[in-house]
């Protein structure tokens, strides 16, 4: 990288200053954001982040911790988008939990009465 430095008599002369990565004093790797690349240290909590995940449609995922008040389908039965599986009672609200997509409902895994967590697996789209 080169940079201006003014020098005490009032002049600007160029600088040709490197980075300790550019140095090699220090283990760099290269960060992408977008279409730039960033030669940097990293941390070891950044390394070792959860990457993310796009959502799968076909897998259905409480919301919200609850309890599982009415399956209103069984397994196995072909369903529209936005038909309704179940009540999630929660705080109180009873949620109903609909189905994202169309396709065949091909496992249930909640029973009526069963206190489920957050992004508990609920339900599989086939």
């Amino acid at each position: 990288m080169v940079t201006t430095k003014k020098t005490k008599s009032g002049t600007a002369s160029k600088v040709d200053v490197k980075s300790p990565c550019e140095l090699g004093s220090i283990d760099c790797k290269v960060l992408q954001i977008g279409e730039t690349e960033y030669r940097t240290t990293l941390t070891k909590k950044f390394e070792n982040r959860k990457f993310y995940k796009p959502a799968d449609p076909k897998m259905i995922l409480s919301y919200i911790p609850g309890t599982i008040l009415k399956i209103f389908v069984k397994e196995g039965k072909k369903m529209e988008e936005g038909e309704a599986i179940l009540i999630l009672e929660a705080m109180k609200m009873r949620n109903i939990v609909t189905i994202p997509v169309a396709g065949k409902l091909k496992k249930i895994y909640v029973k009526e009465g069963e206190t489920i967590p957050k992004n508990f697996l609920i339900a599989e789209v086939e």
